[in-house]
């Protein structure tokens, strides 16, 4: 489970078609990685194209 973005919660709409990364990174070395976030459109056409591998789910703000 990837930590839910800061910024997610300042969003007054959906994030805009596009992939995106967290500015930081997570787990411990020599494994640290970013965390990568797609908007809605995004998502689901990487879903459509039944890409092997691939995990998305949605991400909720907490308040």
């Amino acid at each position: 489970m990837v930590p839910v973005p800061l910024f997610l919660a300042q969003l007054a709409q959906p994030l805009s078609p596009g992939v995106y990364r967290s500015s930081m990174e997570f787990g411990s070395v020599p494994l640290k990685s970013f965390g990568v976030v797609v908007g809605e459109s995004t998502g689901a056409a990487l879903e459509s194209a039944a890409l092997k591998g691939v995990e998305l789910g949605p991400l909720h703000a907490t308040a």
